[in-house]
C-alpha cells in the first residue's frame, strides 16, 4: 500500500515538512481484537504523499503511546508491550 491503513490509538509528530505517524491499533473484523502495529509512516506535507518508512517502530508494536519532536529529535514513549 502507499498510505497507512485504519488505525486508532496511534501517536505522530511533524518534523520538518513530514508528519511521522507510529504504530497504533487496527480493529480489523469486530471480535477478532485486532492487531497491534509497529509501522512507521511519513506523510510529506508539502506534496500531500505518503512512504512507508523501512525500519518498524523501536521496542515493537504499540498503541496508546505518545511522541513529540524535541529540538528536532523524536522521542518516542510506549509504556505498553505485548504481554501486558
Amino acid at each position: 500500500d502507499n498510505r497507512p491503513g485504519p488505525r486508532l490509538a496511534t501517536a505522530s509528530c511533524v518534523v520538518g515538512d513530514e508528519m511521522l505517524v507510529f504504530g497504533g491499533w487496527d480493529p480489523q473484523t469486530p471480535g477478532t481484537g485486532g492487531v497491534i502495529l509497529d509501522d512507521v509512516w511519513s506523510l510529506s506535507l508539502t506534496k500531500q504523499t505518503w512512504r512507508r518508512l523501512a525500519a518498524p517502530m523501536p521496542g515493537g508494536p504499540a498503541s496508546r503511546h505518545v511522541v513529540c519532536n524535541v529540538g528536532g529529535t523524536v522521542i518516542l514513549h510506549t509504556f505498553r508491550c505485548l504481554d501486558s
